[in-house]
């Protein structure tokens, strides 16, 4: 499509981390010539103008690192759906709220734009290669490095067409032990985002009161109003009816938020390996003596 541009598609069979995006990534990182690094994911679909407007904050020497909303779109079925609602009923505005209001940016790996020359005195790509969380742990570093780490309010579109229910589910469970080996004691705040859940748990604590059960239908009701609101603030303009999956979504969600607690194993694309703090990934038969030292950001 663009002759004029110099395009090479580097194909390397790195393998010495265990996290196998960023093991992906390195043969062509080494390859890179250019000054600013991206990184984007295979289903991400960004619109026109997204070079322009990510390269537009580094007019500020101080920025280090730009990231973007992420919005689903897409679904043709039932996993992909609920993929979708959960990006964009909880991730993107989880995300948003960490930066707006508590100055706390979350980065999002499915699209990161650097300087190489940041990125390399912090040790490169192989610096994040056995994290499952490479794209915090970057954020992080660039922000003890004394960089500004900036969200960006255009959201780039992530494609989920076809989804299992099984793929959502054991892709969050992933998701949820991750964010628990991050923030520990504060991932229990994230009970509290999910009034679905909650409205549940006071239902089985008292299954005869027709009061319980009133306000958890306008529990149900509310959250099932602010989704579709925010898929058309978002620009979703798929059947109303896919709303109602909003409860079912909120129902697996509390259910995945309780399963971090039972296991800190995972097992990714043919390997199984256990998160340790920060999200550090280890062989799944390697003692916790064996550990190495955590550093949240090199």
């Amino acid at each position: 499509m663009h002759p004029e541009r110099e395009i090479v598609v580097v194909v390397g069979d790195y393998q010495e981390g265990r996290n196998p995006k960023v093991n992906n990534m390195i043969p062509g990182y080494a390859a890179a010539k250019h000054p600013f690094v991206l990184i984007s994911d295979s289903n991400v679909a960004p619109g026109p103008g997204y070079l322009r407007e990510a390269m537009a904050h580094f007019r500020d020497p101080s920025v280090g690192l730009v990231s973007h909303l992420v919005r689903g779109i897409g679904a043709k079925t039932l996993g992909a759906r609920l993929e979708n609602q959960h990006l964009n009923t909880f991730i993107l505005p989880s995300v948003s709220l960490l930066d707006r209001m508590f100055g706390k940016p979350c980065v999002v790996g499915k699209s990161m734009l650097m300087r190489r020359a940041d990125l390399d005195a912090m040790g490169g790509l192989a610096s994040v290669k056995d994290y499952l969380a490479e794209d915090y742990v970057l954020g992080e570093a660039f922000r003890k490095a004394g960089k500004k780490v900036v969200i960006s309010g255009s959201p780039v579109d992530n494609v989920n067409v076809y989804r299992t229910p099984r793929q959502f589910l054991s892709r969050h469970a992933r998701w949820n032990r991750m964010r628990f080996s991050i923030a520990g004691a504060g991932y229990f705040l994230e009970l509290f985002t999910n009034p679905v859940g909650l409205s549940l748990l006071m239902v089985a604590a008292f299954p005869g009161d027709a009061g319980a059960w009133t306000i958890a239908g306008g529990v149900w009701a509310a959250k099932m109003a602010m989704d579709y609101g925010m898929h058309r603030m978002l620009g979703d303009r798929t059947s109303p009816g896919w709303v109602l999956l909003g409860p079912l979504r909120d129902v697996l969600a509390a259910g995945l938020w309780f399963s971090a607690f039972f296991s800190r194993n995972v097992e990714w694309r043919g390997r199984k390996l256990r998160i340790t703090r920060g999200s550090r990934l280890v062989p799944v038969d390697e003692s916790p003596a064996m550990e190495p030292a955590v550093e949240a950001a090199r």
